[in-house]
């Protein structure tokens, strides 16, 4: 029993149109503008770094140290703190007094820019040696 194939129109028209789509739908959105493009990360705890002054830290390969604050824990002296990226100062926070009846209090830890991040490699310390300064790493 010979039996001829006969192509449908209707047919090829919609399977062409499908392939179509699945061609399109596998291609990768364009970055109109990388510039613009903000991407939030939830640090992890075991990611938050403390490094305490005169203690120099190197940041570990692939990861980007994010710095979050600068001071002195105690809160008891009028000093802030120095943060030192490859022996250049970087980043200073001195401390915000208050009088409250003669008796003197102070901020132990200053917020520090927004954004301040430094490589993989790079060594960080903190000055003076009571000071600390506190960040995460996130990753490069």
């Amino acid at each position: 029993m010979n039996r001829s194939l006969e192509l449908h129109p209707y047919s090829l028209v919609l399977g062409i149109a499908f392939s179509a789509l699945v061609l399109l739908s596998m291609s990768q959105v364009p970055v109109l503008n990388a510039r613009t493009i903000n991407v939030q990360y939830m640090p992890d705890p075991r990611d938050c770094v403390q490094i305490h002054g005169g203690t120099p830290y190197v940041v570990p390969a692939g990861k980007l140290f994010v710095l979050t604050g600068v001071g002195n824990p105690s809160g008891l002296y009028n000093t802030g703190g120095m943060v030192w990226i490859n022996g250049s100062p970087e980043v200073g926070a001195g401390s915000i007094g208050s009088g409250n009846g003669g008796i003197a209090t102070y901020t132990s830890v200053l917020a520090v820019p927004l954004g301040f991040t430094v490589a993989a490699g790079n060594t960080i310390d903190v000055t003076p040696t009571g000071a600390r300064a506190w960040g995460y790493l996130a990753p490069q």
